[in-house]
């Protein structure tokens, strides 16, 4: 959801999940992958064709 564009607020609805709690995943995967923006998040996404 993150890779085509959508904002956290629509991601959290989608998901049934709460706003913070999906911030808080996107946090966590910014920490993981040394990361520090959603359009990097995006194009890393990207470009390792996770996308179906």
């Amino acid at each position: 959801m993150i890779a085509n564009g959508l904002p956290v607020k629509d991601i959290a609805k989608s998901l049934n999940i709460t706003e913070g709690t999906a911030r808080q995943t996107i946090k966590e995967a910014f920490t993981r992958l040394d990361i520090n923006s959603q359009v990097k998040l995006a194009s890393f996404i990207k470009d390792i064709n996770c996308l179906p």
